[in-house]
């Protein structure tokens, strides 16, 4: 019954402020604390079509983020394609 008691995420990470109290009771949809992956980043964008050529699964893309400091990372594509 203890091993009940462990919530384990399935990735490390850094969590938030929790939203339950000790001792309250739970259910499987009771959201406890967020939990945040701070290693890895997803970014969604678009492109104009023109330019569709440049983009394809597995190729590296410098990213640099609004309101950050002006140092890019680099990416890999993971998915693309038209919008549904």
């Amino acid at each position: 019954m203890v091993d009940k008691t462990v919530i384990r995420a399935p990735f490390s990470g850094t969590i938030g402020l929790r939203q339950v109290s000790p001792g309250a009771h739970i259910t499987p949809t009771t959201v406890i604390a967020t939990l945040q992956q701070l290693g890895r980043m997803k970014i969604d964008f678009t492109i104009p079509e023109e330019n569709s050529h440049l983009i394809a699964i597995g190729r590296t893309i410098d990213v640099r983020l609004e309101g950050q400091s002006s140092d890019t990372k680099k990416a890999t594509i993971i998915a693309c394609g038209a919008p549904s």
